[in-house]
């Protein structure tokens, strides 16, 4: 079973560079096994609850001293995972599991094989409280040329059950109570063995999908023709003991009808080091993310007038950390020019349906303005907030997040991500 994530086409839109070359990525996201792991541990119960619903188990049939034994339409009724660790090795990234329960339900159908042929139908739920697994799991390409496109290949797995409980529920008590002691036993060969590598496939796969789910989308605002272009360019990969992914992240105007999505990323951008210091998170972020979305937000007349005496010439990113962004509004009144310096805050904002949505506000005016008049100042600030929405930057896949806690940029010894602090409690 290999779960796969697939887009209609490879890249649906046509971009200004068809070709970009992973250097230009306008994000870049390298997670040690420490910082997978609390990625994982932290969003391990959202990525299954489809799960939940839509995984069904094999059909089980045996014999047990002379009956036999159908166990049928199985399906999860709840799993519960404690704790998730990583570890990479070469290509493969090894998923452990502990601390795990779960429970599950069948339709039980017993029929006797000899005279006096006796037969009974109920159910039977079995619940795991204490599993432990372990899974191999490689990342595949079938067409080289789409990294959009990838599989999950579980190489090989071990599950471990260690207790559980069955409960049956029959007409016939008197055959159950013949046989719960082998039907036990064969319940505990089928978890650790067919049974249990299902179980424990479904599981890896749904965790390294919501991981890694970051095909190429058009992501926009409501109904605006700005997006944020992802498109990945290694999908994901394990080099050196870190799972890299890296996407272009940058902002583009769409054009709805032939698909024509013209950026702006006219940014030099070195290639990427084995190792991102903040400096270089923060470089990145400034010059291809939110810069990316100012000279766009700029080309529209509408959005740079500001009344009919102030304009907005200019809005550039100076400087950003971990603890907010530094902006320069280069304003024009009346034939005459002044610099506004804002100390802003870069959290994420809101979420839709597992999107983050990353806003920069005008709202903490460090300068002394001499050219505008605080009303106009107050008017300008309205101007933005009302105005650049469509422009803000989106990213994918932030199940877990919590608002009030996000940071755009993080690094410590567990991982380096641009993006959102996936690990915050």
């Amino acid at each position: 079973m290999m779960f796969a994530v697939l887009c209609q086409a490879c890249y649906p839109a046509t971009y200004d560079n068809e070709a970009p070359a992973e250097a230009d990525a306008g994000v870049h996201v390298m997670l040690t096994p420490a910082g997978l792991s609390r990625y994982a541990t932290a969003n391990v119960n959202a990525a299954l609850r489809d799960l939940i619903a839509s995984l069904q188990i094999p059909t089980l049939a045996f014999r047990i001293a002379g009956f036999d034994v159908e166990l049928s339409g199985g399906r999860f009724s709840a799993i519960t995972v404690g704790g998730v660790s990583f570890r990479l090795v070469a290509d493969e990234a090894y998923l452990r599991i502990a601390n795990t329960s779960l429970a599950f339900l069948f339709q039980l159908a017993i029929t006797q094989r000899s005279f006096p042929y006796l037969q009974d139908a109920g159910t039977l739920e079995i619940a795991i409280e204490d599993l432990a697994a372990g899974a191999y799991v490689e990342v595949r390409f079938p067409d080289p040329a789409c990294r959009a496109r990838y599989q999950l290949a579980p190489v090989r797995a071990q599950l471990q059950v260690k207790t559980f409980r069955v409960k049956f529920r029959c007409g016939l008590q008197v055959i159950l109570n013949a046989l719960s002691g082998l039907l036990t036993s064969v319940i505990e060969a089928q978890l650790n063995g067919e049974l249990g590598d299902t179980l424990l496939t479904s599981i890896s796969e749904g965790l390294l999908g919501m991981l890694a789910s970051m095909p190429q989308e058009s992501r926009s605002v409501a109904s605006a023709d700005v997006i944020s272009d992802q498109r990945p360019f290694a999908g994901i990969e394990v080099r050196g003991g870190l799972l890299h992914v890296a996407y272009t992240g940058q902002r583009a105007m769409l054009e709805p009808v032939t698909r024509r999505c013209e950026g702006w990323f006219d940014a030099e951008i070195a290639p990427p080091p084995a190792y991102y210091s903040n400096s270089d998170v923060q470089y990145l972020l400034e010059r291809s993310v939110f810069n990316a979305g100012f000279a766009l937000y700029l080309q529209r007349p509408s959005n740079r007038a500001v009344s009919e005496r102030v304009a907005i010439a200019n809005l550039t990113l100076l400087e950003f950390r971990n603890t907010g962004a530094r902006l320069r509004v280069d304003v024009e009144a009346d034939g005459r020019s002044e610099a506004l310096l804002y100390l802003e805050p870069v959290v994420l904002t809101s979420t839709r349906g597992g999107t983050g949505v990353f806003g920069i506000s005008l709202a903490h005016l460090v300068s002394s303005p001499t050219l505008l008049t605080a009303a106009e100042v107050a008017l300008l600030e309205a101007h933005v907030a009302a105005s650049f929405a469509p422009y803000d930057y989106s990213v994918d896949n932030v199940l877990g997040a919590v608002l009030s806690s996000q940071v755009v940029c993080y690094v410590d010894r567990s991982w380096v991500h641009i993006g959102v602090d996936l690990g915050a409690e």
